[in-house]
């Protein structure tokens, strides 16, 4: 795979399916686009896909059929790290990955440095919190 070429940072859904299990499809031809520069809020009933469409956009899965686009370049083809680097997401609810504190501050950047992992806690006002664990920044943390 090869970086995400940054550009003006046009989306594009493209045909979408996905199912996360072969019985019940949780997007059948999701179509849209997104122009560079706008802010999109995605709302709909519980289980309506929401959750996945930011999923598939982050690549934590891939979709089954169709396209997803970043400036015309499929998603599938660049790195996930390039990906993450330049997307930004508010999700609805907190999201916590099963692994260190460390890990889930950095998740969005895989090489931010310990310092910069430390500049972030504190920018989130939570660092002072985070050094007064045992275990600090290798805390473990998850959603179970």
């Amino acid at each position: 795979a090869k970086p995400l070429k940054v550009g003006p940072g046009k989306v594009e859904f493209r045909d979408v399916h996905f199912s996360y299990d072969p019985t019940r499809k949780i997007l059948k031809g999701v179509s849209f686009e997104v122009p560079a520069g706008k802010t999109v809020a995605i709302v709909g009933p519980s289980g309506a896909g929401k959750s996945t469409i930011s999923r598939l956009l982050f690549r934590f899965y891939d979709v089954q059929s169709g396209q997803v686009l970043i400036d015309g370049q499929d998603i599938r083809d660049v790195t996930q790290e390039s990906l993450r680097a330049v997307l930004g997401m508010v999700p609805q609810d907190t999201v916590l990955f099963n692994d260190t504190i460390a890990y889930n501050i950095r998740y969005g950047r895989i090489g931010a440095s310990e310092e910069e992992v430390r500049k972030a806690a504190e920018l989130a006002q939570i660092g002072p919190f985070i050094d007064k664990l045992p275990e600090g920044y290798k805390s473990m943390v998850g959603e179970r």
